[in-house]
């Protein structure tokens, strides 16, 4: 499993964002299905978390989509 720290959360937390950016808009249930072998759910949470504050995503009823800023 892969430990989230203050040391390594900008970079897992841009490997992520980059995999919801490719799917757009993703349910939250089945990313982590995905991840779960290499994050424990609440380090995922963490990254989410993360993601939210830098506005790279929005989660509404459990749905990841993903905040392009290039429009």
């Amino acid at each position: 499993m892969i430990e989230v720290d203050l040391d390594n959360i900008e970079d897992l937390a841009l490997i992520l964002e980059e995999a919801i950016k490719e799917l757009n808009t993703v349910p939250e249930g089945h990313l982590y299905a995905i991840l779960m072998s290499y994050f424990d759910l609440g380090n995922f949470l963490i990254l989410l978390g993360y993601l939210q504050q830098q506005n790279k995503i929005k989660i509404s009823n459990n749905l990841i989509t993903y905040i392009n800023h290039d429009k």
